[in-house]
Parts: C-alpha cells; sequence; structure tokens
C-alpha cells in the first residue's frame, strides 16, 4: 500500500479499526475499577497530509508497504486523570488481555538524555487483533492491521495537544522567527517541568491519601472491633491489626468511630491467636503462616498507639497480655513499649504533666508484691525509668535547661519508686535480680545530663542519694560479698562527689549540707563492710573493680585498675603464709565464699587462680585436704591446683588427686584442661578423662581430649589420631555433636593436622560436619586444609548436606551465606571446581536444586567470574547436550556478579544461548540476568544500571552467530524500553519523598 492508495480506499477501513479498538478496550475498562477513571477515549485513522509529512521526513514519499513502515496508520488515545490510573492500567495487564502487543513495541516516553530529555509523556502500545477476534466475520477485514495505543493523564494530554499546535504544527518561514520559536519551545518544556509534572505528582500524593482514607473510613463503617471479632485464623488477625495500627488509628480523632471496647478486642484476639494453630502460608508466604507470637506483637503496637487516647485503659491490656504471654520476646516488647511510655516526654509532659506516669506507678505497685519473676522484672524496669535523671528537668527550646523545680508528682514518684525497689530487693532471692535492683536504684543518684539545673533538683538527688545509701547500710550485715563490693563502689562515687560539692559552699549553697551527710554516711558504710575480714580477703582475691584504702584515699587511685591488681597479687601471696593448719577451716571458709561468687567476667578469678595455684604448690597437704564438699564449685580451679601439685615436684599428691577427681564427672572439664596445659606427656591422663566422659556422656570433656590430640599430634602422631581423635569424634558423630569446633578453631597447628589425616579419617570428620546446621567460620577453618587435598571428598561432603536439607527442619543451611569468604581459597583451581560441581550437579541434581541453599554454591565458590572460569564453562558446552546446557544454565542463574554484568559472564551467556533452541523457554530467564538489576543505591541507580547493560552487550550486535545476534537487538530493544520508565518511576518515587517529608507525618 502507498500513500495514494491509503487516501483513496483504505483510510476509512483503518478509521474503522481505530473505532473498533476502542471499544473494545473501553468496554474492558467499564467492566474494571478503573471505569470511572476514564475521561475520554479518542480513535482516528492518520490524516493524510499528515501521514505524507511524516513519510517525507522518513524518506518514503516512495514507498509501497507503508502499512509496514507507519504503526499509527490507527490510533487511540485512552485519557486518564491521574499517573495513578495509567499505572492500574499497565501494570494490571488491561490492554495485553485483549490484543496481542507487539514485543518491542510497549514504550514509555520520558524525558531522557537518550531522547534529548523531550519533554512528551505517555505510554504506546502497538497492537493486533488476537485469533479469537480475526476468526470473527466482522473483523476478517482487520487481519494484519496494527493500531498504536497512547495512554495520557489528562495533564500529558493537554500539554501534548499545546505543543502539537504550537510547536511541531506551527507554520516555519525559512529566516523568520527562529528565535521566537525556540523561545515558544521552552516556555511549553518549562510548563511541563516545572508546573504539569509536579502537579501530576501532587494529585498521585492525592490520589493515594485519599485511597487509604476510604480504606480506613470503610473498615470503620463496617466495625472495627466487629472486624476483629470475626477473624477466623491468626493470618486474619495479623492482616486486621495491621490495618487498625496504619489505617484507621492514624485518622481516628477519638476512640467513638470503633463502636465497641476495642481494649478488650484486642486482649481477646491474642487469646484466640494463642490457641489456633499457625495458618498455612498466605500466597505471598513461604513457610509457616502468621503465628500467634506474630498477632500479639501487632496486638502490642496498636495498644502503643491507644495509649494517647486512653492510658490507663492501655496500660492495664498490655499488663494482662503481658502476664498471660508465654514468648520472652513478647514480653521484652511490652517492657519496651512501657518504658518508653514511663520515661519524660516534654509534649506529653507540657499537656498532661506527670498523670502518665502517676497512672503507670499506680498498675506497677501491686506487681512489686507479686511471686511471678516475670512481673517483678516488669515493675523493676519501669521503676528504674521513673528514677532516670531526665525526669527531672522540662527542657526549653534551646538545648540547656530551664531552672525549674521538679514538681511535686515527680518527687513524689521518685520516692514511691525507690520505696518498690527497695521492696523488690527485700523479697528477690536470686542475686542477679538483686543487682538489677541495686542497678536501678542507682539512676537515682545520677544528675541530669544536661550542663545547667537548679539547685532544687540538685538537693532532690541527693537527698535521694543518701537515702539510698542509710537503706543500704541497714541490709549488708548478711548480704553476700558480691553485693558488698557493688555498694562499697557506689558509695565511693558518691563520696567523692559530695566531697566536691560540701566544699564549694559559693556554689552549691543548703546542698552542702547534704553532700556533708552523705560523706559521713559513705564513710561510716565503708568502714562498717571492711570489718569482716573475709569480705576483705574476697575482694582481695576476686574481683577487678573492687575498692580498696587508696581508692578513698585519692580519686585517681579510681581509674588505677592495673596498680591496684599488682597490689591484690602481693596481697594474695601474703595470704599463702597465714594458711595454717590451725586457720586452715578459717581459710577454707574464705575460699568457699570466693569459688561460689557470682562473677560475670571471668579475668576477675585470675588473682584466685594465682592463690590457688601457689597454694597448692607451697601447701599441698593443706590444699587436698579442703572438704569434699567445696568441689562441685571447686572443680573450675582444679586445673590451678593440679598444675601447682605438679610443681611441688611431690607426685604422691598430684597422683592422689589425679586419681580421685577422675572418677567424678563433674571434675573431668577441668582435668582436660590441665593436660593441655601439662603437653604430650598427659597423653595417658586424657585417655583416660576421655572413656570417662564418655561414660559419663560429659561432651565437652571429650571434644577438648579431641582438642588436645591436634594440639599436640607433632608429639604423638598416630597416637594422638587412633586413641584419641578418632573414637572422640566417633563419640560425637553418634550425636550429632560438633561443639568441639569451639575448641580447635584458635589452635595454631590445627590446619597441618587436617591437611595430614588419611582419607578414612578425613570422611568421618566430613561425616560429623554433615549435622552442622550452618557452616561457619570454624567449620570453614576445617575444611579449606581439607579441600585442598581431598576435593572430592569435599564434593561428597556437600552433596550429604544438599540431600540431608531437603528433609532437615527449617533452621538446617547447607550452603551459608559466610562460606564465601573461606570456599574461595579451597577451590584454587578453578577447572578442578568446576568439575567439583559438575560431578556434585549430576550426582544428585535433586538435592542441589530442590535444596533451599543449593543456588548459594556457584556464587561461594566462584565469588568472581574471570576468563578462565567461563573458558572452563564454555567447555563443557562444546557439543551442546541438553546435560551440559542444563548445568551452565544453572549455574548462570544462580551465579549473581554485582554490578554490571561482566565480559566473561555475557561470553559464556552468549555461548549457551547459540547452544539452545531458538524457542527454548530458557533464553527467555536469560533475558532476566542482563535486567535484573539487584540492590543499587539512588533512585536513578535500576536505569544507569539498565544503561550500562545496554552499552556493554552492543557489540554482540555483529557476532557472527545468528541466534546470538537476534538476542542481542531483542535485548538491546528491551532495555532501550525499560530507561524511559525507570525515568519516571525515579523521578516519581524523589518527589513523593520529598513531598512526604514536607507534609510529615
Amino acid at each position: 500500500m502507498n500513500l495514494h492508495e491509503y487516501e483513496a480506499q483504505y483510510s476509512p477501513l483503518y478509521k474503522e479499526f481505530a473505532e473498533f479498538v476502542k471499544t473494545e478496550i473501553t468496554d474492558a475498562i467499564a467492566s474494571s475499577h478503573l471505569a470511572s477513571r476514564l475521561l475520554v477515549a479518542q480513535a482516528r485513522a492518520k490524516d493524510p497530509a499528515s501521514l505524507e509529512g511524516k513519510l517525507k521526513k522518513n524518506d518514503l514519499v516512495n514507498s509501497n508497504k507503508i502499512e509496514t513502515e507507519i504503526k499509527d496508520l490507527a490510533g487511540v488515545r485512552l485519557i486518564f486523570y491521574t499517573n495513578a490510573d495509567v499505572y492500574c492500567l499497565t501494570h494490571e495487564k488491561i490492554i495485553y488481555d485483549i490484543f496481542s502487543v507487539e514485543t518491542f513495541n510497549d514504550w514509555e516516553h520520558y524525558p531522557n538524555r537518550d531522547n534529548e530529555f523531550a519533554q512528551y509523556q505517555a505510554r504506546h502500545y502497538i497492537v493486533t487483533l488476537k485469533a479469537g477476534h480475526i476468526n470473527r466475520p466482522d473483523c476478517l477485514h482487520f487481519r494484519d492491521k496494527r493500531c498504536e495505543i497512547q495512554v495520557h493523564t489528562l495533564l500529558e494530554h493537554a500539554w501534548a495537544e499545546m505543543c502539537h499546535d504550537a510547536v511541531y504544527k506551527a507554520p516555519v518561514t525559512a529566516g523568520f522567527g527562529t528565535a521566537k520559536r525556540q523561545e515558544i519551545k521552552e516556555q511549553v518544556d518549562k510548563i511541563m517541568i516545572a508546573y504539569l509534572r509536579p502537579a501530576g505528582i501532587n494529585m498521585l500524593l492525592v490520589h493515594g491519601m485519599s485511597a487509604q482514607l476510604a480504606q480506613a473510613t470503610a473498615m470503620v463503617e463496617s466495625g472495627v472491633v466487629e472486624r476483629l471479632a470475626r477473624c477466623n485464623n491468626n493470618d486474619d488477625r495479623y492482616e486486621t491489626l495491621s490495618d487498625i495500627l496504619n489505617l484507621v488509628l492514624p485518622n481516628c480523632d477519638t476512640l467513638e468511630p470503633m463502636h465497641g471496647d476495642i481494649f478488650a478486642a484486642l486482649a481477646d484476639c491474642v487469646i484466640k491467636s494463642r490457641a489456633a494453630a499457625d495458618c498455612q502460608g498466605n500466597s505471598f508466604r513461604d513457610g509457616p503462616g502468621t503465628t500467634a507470637e506474630d498477632v500479639t506483637r501487632a496486638a502490642i503496637n496498636v495498644l502503643n498507639r491507644l495509649i494517647d487516647f486512653d492510658c490507663e485503659a492501655s496500660f492495664r491490656a498490655l499488663l494482662e497480655i503481658y502476664t498471660e504471654a508465654q514468648e520472652g520476646t513478647v514480653q521484652g516488647h511490652i517492657i519496651t513499649v512501657l518504658q518508653h511510655h514511663a520515661k519524660y516526654n516534654p509534649d506529653v509532659f507540657q499537656r498532661v504533666g506527670a498523670q502518665v506516669q502517676q497512672t503507670l506507678m499506680s498498675l506497677v505497685e501491686p506487681l512489686c508484691h507479686s511471686e511471678d519473676n516475670h512481673l517483678r522484672t516488669l515493675a523493676r524496669s519501669i521503676l528504674s525509668c521513673f528514677l532516670a535523671p531526665e525526669m527531672l528537668t522540662i527542657p526549653s527550646n534551646g538545648d540547656i535547661s530551664d531552672k525549674l523545680s521538679p514538681s511535686d508528682g515527680l518527687r513524689a514518684i521518685r520516692m514511691h519508686a525507690i520505696d518498690c525497689l527497695f521492696m523488690l530487693f527485700d523479697s528477690s532471692v536470686r542475686l542477679r535480680d538483686k543487682f538489677d535492683l541495686l542497678a536501678a536504684l542507682s539512676n537515682a543518684s545520677q544528675p541530669p545530663f544536661v550542663a545547667d539545673y537548679s539547685t532544687e533538683v540538685l538537693c532532690l538527688i541527693l537527698a535521694d542519694t543518701n537515702r539510698i545509701i542509710g537503706l543500704l547500710a541497714s541490709r549488708t550485715t548478711s548480704a553476700p560479698y558480691e553485693l558488698l563490693v557493688w555498694v562499697e563502689r557506689f558509695s565511693l562515687n558518691n563520696y567523692w562527689r559530695a566531697r566536691k560539692i560540701a566544699a564549694d559552699k559559693g556554689r552549691y549553697g543548703r546542698c552542702c549540707a547534704i553532700a556533708e551527710e552523705i560523706v559521713d554516711n559513705t564513710a561510716s558504710l565503708r568502714n562498717s563492710i571492711n570489718n569482716e575480714r573475709h569480705y576483705v580477703r574476697f575482694k582481695t582475691l576476686v574481683g577487678e573493680r573492687n575498692v580498696f584504702a587508696p581508692h578513698w584515699d585519692n580519686e585517681a587511685e579510681n581509674h588505677n585498675i592495673d596498680e591496684i591488681t599488682k597490689r591484690r597479687e602481693i596481697e594474695a601471696k601474703k595470704y599463702i603464709t597465714e594458711v595454717t593448719a590451725e586457720t586452715a577451716d578459717d581459710w577454707y571458709h574464705t575460699i568457699g565464699c570466693c569459688i561460689i561468687a557470682t562473677v560475670r567476667d571471668i579475668a576477675a578469678f585470675e588473682v584466685l587462680s594465682g592463690f590457688l595455684r601457689q597454694l597448692a604448690a607451697e601447701k599441698p597437704d593443706l590444699i587436698c585436704a579442703i572438704p569434699r564438699g567445696y568441689f562441685p564449685a571447686l572443680c573450675r580451679f582444679l586445673h590451678d591446683i593440679l598444675a601447682g601439685l605438679l610443681l611441688n615436684g611431690n607426685r604422691d599428691y598430684y597422683r592422689q588427686m589425679l586419681d580421685e577427681f577422675t572418677l567424678r564427672e563433674d571434675c573431668l572439664h577441668p582435668i582436660a584442661w590441665h593436660c593441655h596445659e601439662v603437653g604430650a606427656s598427659a597423653l595417658d591422663t586424657a585417655i583416660r578423662v576421655l572413656r570417662k566422659a564418655m561414660e559419663f556422656n560429659e561432651v565437652q570433656a571429650v571434644c577438648l581430649c579431641l582438642a588436645f590430640a591436634i594440639k599436640h599430634h607433632d608429639d604423638l602422631r598416630d597416637s594422638a589420631v587412633e586413641r584419641l581423635f578418632r573414637p572422640a569424634l566417633e563419640y560425637l558423630t553418634d550425636r550429632d555433636e560438633t561443639s568441639w569446633l569451639k575448641q580447635v578453631n584458635h589452635l595454631p597447628k590445627a590446619g597441618e593436622f587436617f591437611t595430614d589425616l588419611s582419607p578414612e579419617v578425613i570422611n568421618s570428620t566430613l561425616t560429623n560436619l554433615v549435622s552442622l546446621k550452618c557452616l561457619d567460620n570454624r567449620a570453614c577453618a576445617v575444611l579449606a586444609p581439607i579441600s585442598r587435598k581431598h576435593p572430592s571428598s569435599i564434593c561428597r561432603f556437600f552433596a550429604q548436606r544438599l540431600a540431608r536439607e531437603v528433609i532437615a527442619e527449617h533452621s538446617y543451611e547447607a550452603i551459608p551465606w559466610e562460606l564465601t569468604d573461606h570456599i574461595t581459597p579451597v577451590f584454587e583451581d578453578v577447572p578442578v571446581a568446576v568439575g567439583v560441581l559438575w560431578e556434585l550437579y549430576n550426582a544428585s541434581v535433586d538435592g542441589l536444586v530442590a535444596s533451599k541453599t543449593g543456588w548459594r554454591l556457584p556464587d561461594a565458590m566462584f565469588p568472581t567470574h574471570t576468563d578462565e572460569l567461563s573458558t572452563s564453562l564454555i567447555t563443557r558446552l562444546h557439543g551442546g547436550s541438553d546435560a551440559a546446557c542444563n548445568f551452565v544454565f544453572w549455574f548462570i542463574m544462580n551465579c549473581r556478579p554485582v554490578g554490571p554484568i561482566t565480559v566473561q559472564v555475557t561470553e559464556v551467556i552468549m555461548a549457551l544461548i547459540d547452544n539452545l533452541p531458538a524457542d527454548d523457554g530458557r533464553v527467555e530467564k536469560l533475558y532476566g540476568v542482563f535486567v535484573r538489576t539487584g540492590c543499587v543505591p539512588g533512585y536513578e541507580g535500576p536505569v544507569n544500571k539498565h544503561r550500562d547493560t545496554r552499552e556493554s552487550v552492543k557489540r554482540w550486535q555483529n557476532d557472527q552467530r545468528p541466534k546470538v545476534r537476534a538476542f542481542t537487538r531483542d535485548l538491546v530493544r528491551r532495555l532501550d524500553q525499560r530507561i524511559p520508565s525507570g525515568h519516571r518511576v525515579a523521578d516519581t518515587a524523589e518527589a513523593l519523598d520529598k513531598l512526604a517529608n514536607e507534609i510529615g507525618p
């Protein structure tokens, strides 16, 4: 068809075709939720005069095939109100459902550097009829006809019409009006950039806000409480609670729209969630459905927001959930929420004063009388917040606090909180709980963090501090020594602060009298607790931050830890002379107090360990006479005692204690440590310990014996392997126990040990590691030396792990992420590594493919794609076997390079394309390798990555292989389509973020 034939004969046909297309698509839109959003639908055949101009411009005026050269002989324009409407039309594939869209003519027009930033914006589709239409009698004459569908917003349409008339169709006379035409174009572009595009973004934002409000309103009108009650599984409950939190509450002015007791409904929802079995996964979930814990957390978040409406009811509901909660994480979440509201909040305090804290105090006080440790923990956490120093000041608009007096409400809350904490302290049994309560009480002695605060605030802090010291003094008589250490350190810190205040009467005024009283009371408390000689011995032998006389005489000594440690060690050596047959019982009591001390830092026992070692070396008869009732606690120091007895030279005491305590289950672990210190000569002892440990099922002692074999392998050789390592490993493997890795990871010669093992022992080691849930750094340190000499064993090892993962519990990971850092040196020979992976793929394809983490293996083995790797993979493809194609395809799809696709990866993909049939489904998936962007920074990150990828693949358009050329041309067209679409998405996202920041939450 030429231009004359179109004008004389075919123009009406194309007009009829355009009208048919318009009718079909408007009917489809009318039956969708977009029915009210379509403003105008227009249809037209291209005007012959306009067509002639276009043909001349493209040098096609004499063409006899204009129906193939020109795509818009028939045209339909759809005009919607907002960008959101256009988004719905395009992403719901309404046009694709009706027509056949030419693959590479679904085009987004948006300004970018590839189109010289032309401001025209629209979405274009070139469509033909589907088979169902063509076979209809009334559509036969539309066969092979194409129609261009343009999708605009109202603003885009208005701009395009104006631009069409004012710029593109304006009369042009040579040598006249050039500057004015340029000015008009610039002004037209400015209208789009400065006004219409921001207006479209704002309309999109308004549309989203309106839709959200409408959704929230519909939920309120249908009854929030009723909907929550109708939920019959945990997925529904979680979804409803999320809607309440994110849609309803942000729009609530009061609780009246709830039309019911929302607090009772939330509590009932949590109870029902625990009674219900976890749902199966939703369509968007992979794995188990929503758990009762998920529902409970969602309910807690809702109650956190409801506090602004009714704090007492919300607090009571949270306490009820806390009381019934079975998960520690849920209780921790509730504590965090309540602590947040117990703390000082300037906005809330300005509105209601201390009302929130007073309400919480009234609810927390009864918890102090509870015998439930969880409720007591909750009470302590909230009471601690009431004593926080920031509660005493009200910040002004500046950075420095106004010098305002603490309110009477806050004074009463602090006093009440201190009383409640001491009530909890007196009724607590566990030492750990007492420490936590003392830490909470210490908050009351801390000054505010602001630079300036009133004298009244300081007086209140000092008065509370003095009161706490007095209350502590009355409780030191029977207190454990660990608590006395804390009390003395607390007293010392307040002693030096009070001395400074008392010495500066001109600045602190009436606070000085209280400070002087603190100085006297702390000195009295110090003298009282240091009159107990066992306590003085205790803090000398145990502890790192203990307080001694120099600390009270010179404040600088507080920070001189090394000097104090030296003094403690000197004093401990003097104690050796005090231990005699006459004083032994008294010293046994001291040692008993020291060994049962609850100290979190093991370094606190260094002086005690040295004391016991030296005592065993100098007075073995006294150390061996320690009552055996002490030994359950003394066991952790048994290796020090044995080392001291060994130094004594009299082996009778040493052998006597060793023979006696090798028979005790609780002593095997320290004796095994002792073997490590003695060295290779302790082989027989280590063997005895191993046998007893396996008999008593003492796993950690078995692990230490295994580590002993590795540590002293150079001296013991085969004896270490056959008599220690192998039986210990077999015992641990039978119990799926891999904790031995913790003991051997730090050994310097572990790598050499595993390199020298026989294949049989290597396989036993790897069999043990199959049960490890995750191959962490410790496991990889063992795998690395093994795999350098036994890659086939590593292959079988991974095959076993992948097969186990298919049937194992959810937390099992055959190939974890952190393997990447260690697997690189393991497979240094790339051809061998590819061969291992090939063997693994073919030997257990079901395990490799069905496994949850098998896809990570190629990425872990080859973090960088080198030329050598490309050559190895392409070599596998020679011959074009389907097995080789499957393997390389699986490798490419699971090896995810960072940044633009490298030349090496592209070479492998192109070789694979050449070996696959043109219509193979895998070809379409290979397009995805190039168009995926991964995590890239910035709004324009995906667009820039598409552009870089497009430039990198253009060289393949001239490749000699036909399949490669066709694939590359299609790929470039696809990337060309994604770039303008990506620009629109990026601009919209950036603009919406700016608007959201301006509007605020």
